[in-house]
């Protein structure tokens, strides 16, 4: 199956036809045949006027029988219109033509002829740049592009083949998810700030061609030390720490798709002790103490009879000294 959002310039184009899908406001697929294969899917459009227009996707979920297919970044295209006029016929010659019969109706093969001569469709489709690479811009950056929201001061700064020109930042308001997003990222323990990023060119969104650098403000009482930043797909429930790090007052992280994030305040790991390890432990220091007990008692038994063993000794020696002077 397949999903996504098609955008382009309606003033200057006209959706005909698909040739697997419907098309609507999205467009979707799904091929539930047996060992279904599908290569491509070709859309047809119609030229309305001259001029350059983009063709942009968005929002792309692509899965098989078995799996689905994370997103990854959207190659967007342009195409031109230019009509161009018809040559005058500049040659001489005696020929004479004969008047063409103005009521005689052109046949199908001339119409199409000079609808290729009047309307000449190029496609123009925009060459692949190298994407910008998986670095954290410094915020004091102004080497670079920079987007700023003045709502909420998240600020965007991107290598010029990453961010294209005239985009502008939407900041998304998330409270309707948030339980739902709290329950995704319940086993990362801590307070959570939940936010959508998007770029906008001609109010459709656009992805980065490459890394971008985010910066997000951090909230007033958050520990800089103890933060980080996590991907979300809700679609599968899933998350993913991100490479950031803190600049300043802002909490910077790189990414090439801008889905749901979520800033976090870890909360320090605690040890708990269970009862049962309680007990274990002190049954432990209980052992050995009666262990050196024993060995305290064992040591004063010995020393007892070795004691005894000299008395006794000395005894029979002053017997012996008493004999011998009678």
């Amino acid at each position: 199956m397949a999903e996504f959002d098609f955008n382009y310039d309606k003033d200057k184009f006209e959706f005909l036809s698909t040739s697997k899908g419907i098309f609507g406001n999205k467009f979707s697929f799904v091929d539930a045949s047996a060992n279904a294969v599908t290569e491509s899917i070709t859309f047809s459009f119609k030229a309305k006027a001259e001029g350059t227009g983009n063709f942009r996707i968005s929002n792309l979920k692509v899965a098989t029988a078995n799996q689905k297919i994370p997103s990854y970044s959207i190659s967007n295209s342009s195409t031109s219109v230019t009509a161009t006029k018809k040559q005058a016929n500049t040659s001489t010659n005696n020929t004479t033509k004969k008047p063409s019969n103005s009521n005689k109706k052109p046949s199908n093969s001339s119409n199409q002829k000079d609808n290729k001569q009047e309307n000449q469709i190029q496609d123009t489709q925009t060459p692949t740049k190298n994407p910008a690479p998986k670095e954290i811009i410094k915020i004091d950056n102004q080497n670079v592009k920079t987007i700023k929201d003045e709502k909420t001061n998240v600020i965007v700064k991107g290598l010029p083949e990453a961010l294209e020109d005239n985009v502008t930042l939407e900041i998304t308001n998330l409270e309707e998810r948030y339980q739902t997003l709290q329950d995704i990222l319940k086993d990362v323990k801590g307070r959570k700030l939940f936010f959508d990023i998007k770029l906008l060119k001609d109010n459709i969104e656009v992805q980065p061609n490459g890394y971008i650098t985010i910066y997000i403000p951090i909230p007033a009482g958050y520990n800089k030390e103890k933060l980080e930043v996590y991907y979300i797909n809700e679609q599968d429930k899933t998350f993913e720490l991100q490479q950031g790090e803190v600049q300043g007052d802002y909490y910077a992280f790189t990414t090439q798709n801008l889905p749901t994030f979520a800033l976090v305040e870890k909360e320090e790991e605690t040890i708990q002790v269970s009862q049962a390890e309680v007990i274990e432990e002190k049954s432990f220091f209980e052992k050995v103490g009666i262990f050196f007990s024993n060995v305290y008692v064992l040591y004063a038994t010995i020393g007892l009879l070795i004691l005894i063993i000299i008395i006794e000794a000395v005894m029979k020696t002053g017997k012996n000294k008493g004999k011998r002077s009678k």
